[in-house]
């Protein structure tokens, strides 16, 4: 540690061979068993589509904790309702379009929600089975840091050298891709994951320790890197159902993330055998967030089923195929609620969302939360609100500490500031 013998960087990985060892190809193996079962049932559930939003929210949230911020579930979710009104009365229009005309929306809120819908976007842009475009890469950050594509906002790969602070461990241990180096390193990454040598978290994994190695932007990169996992696994058909909260572990274990995934951030040298340790290590802690991310969706799942029979158990008797019955799943992705959005979304009439929307306030599953500027009355589901809330209070109790914040200083101490 600490040494500075030899200076680690970026080289193409594509024709690389990676050999992980048998610890850590159980536990992927493991975790990817789990996440199959889980999707599989999720395929079937009623309120699939509804879960998928709520994990994905889920991810969003674990997404920006990393990055420091602590966003509010109730206020990300005033957001997406939000959205949805922007978005009938502008169709067509981008992420970026809304925060520019709702500059009143907190930044841990406003950030997460880009992310959110980065995530959507990855599951109705990338095809399982089909190679990356050459531009994924570049739209995924576009969308994830300004909220629209990149032929929309500029975005592109860096173009100045990647600086590095003097008292980090890492200045005199690691040398970040140049920029003319830049098009050749990212040609090969995409070279990489269009491949299928590996299982499709390993593959993320190395794909993610390559990403962060060659550093293509400024700003952003573990939004974007984990972005990037999130388009490998859904191509290889790790999941199709579900989006699953992989960002989850390192939300809570975030200094032991930095120090997996930037060795050299922490002071160690890790060219040779050292890297393939380094690198092996990082992705059994994939394999471990991806386990980790299974069981969190199974208590989601199970959580939100206890909560429909409740309610159904509250309703009484109803149609089969009734506006109530397909408003109750779709409660749980979407708990705040009018009774033009429960038309949108059933395709019911007005009559028939109204009075469905009635007698589940009567029920007491909906409560009246306010009224918009046209003095339409919005309601919530208090009780997918609090368990949302809840969720991530029990499992994610500390303050959210930035991950760049993490490293080591060239003095040896560690650097750890929320």
């Amino acid at each position: 540690m600490l040494g500075r013998c030899i200076v680690f960087a970026p080289t193409p990985i594509a024709r690389q061979e990676f050999l992980l060892s048998g610890n850590t190809q159980s536990r992927i193996a493991k975790a990817e068993i789990g996440l199959a079962r889980i999707d599989e049932h999720l395929r079937t559930s009623s309120m699939g589509d509804a879960l998928k939003t709520s994990l994905a929210r889920l991810e969003a949230v674990s997404t920006m904790r990393i990055a420091g911020l602590a966003p509010d579930y109730e206020k990300l979710l005033d957001v997406e309702y939000r959205y949805f009104l922007y978005e009938r009365e502008h169709p067509g229009c981008t992420v970026q379009d809304f925060l520019d005309v709702n500059s009143d929306l907190g930044q841990a809120e406003a950030e997460t929600f880009k992310y959110l819908q980065t995530l959507l976007w990855i599951t109705t842009t990338v095809k399982p089975g089909e190679a990356f475009p050459f531009d994924l890469m570049l739209d995924m950050h576009s969308l994830c840091m300004y909220g629209a594509l990149a032929k929309d906002t500029g975005a592109r790969y860096r173009q100045r050298s990647y600086q590095i602070a003097p008292e980090r461990a890492s200045f005199e241990l690691y040398r970040p891709a140049a920029p003319d180096e830049m098009d050749a390193l990212v040609e090969d990454l995409y070279r990489f994951v269009n491949a299928e040598s590996y299982s499709p978290t390993a593959q993320a994994a190395l794909a993610h320790f390559q990403f962060e190695s060659i550093k293509p932007f400024k700003h952003g990169l573990d939004r974007t890197g984990r972005a990037m996992c999130h388009a490998i696994m859904y191509r290889r058909g790790a999941f199709q159902h579900c989006i699953p909260p992989i960002a989850f572990m390192p939300a809570i274990q975030t200094v032991e993330h930095a120090k997996l995934l930037l060795p050299y951030d922490m002071g160690f040298e890790i060219e040779g055998r050292e890297r393939l340790r380094r690198i092996d290590e990082w992705a059994w802690f994939c394999g471990y967030s991806t386990e980790l991310a299974t069981q969190v969706i199974e208590a989601y799942v199970s959580t939100f089923e206890s909560l429909e029979r409740m309610w159904r158990e509250r309703l009484g008797r109803f149609n089969k195929g009734s506006a109530i019955e397909m408003i109750l799943p779709m409660l749980i992705g979407s708990p705040i609620i009018t009774v033009s959005l429960a038309m949108d979304r059933t395709g019911r009439s007005f009559s028939a969302a109204n009075d469905a929307i009635e007698r589940l306030v009567r029920a007491g599953i909906l409560t009246v939360s306010s009224l918009d500027r046209e003095r339409t009355r919005i309601f919530t589901a208090r009780e997918v609100v609090d368990a949302l809330s809840d969720f991530v209070r029990v499992f994610v109790k500390r303050m959210p500490v930035a991950r760049d914040a993490i490293y080591r200083r060239a003095d040896g101490t560690l650097s750890v500031n929320p």
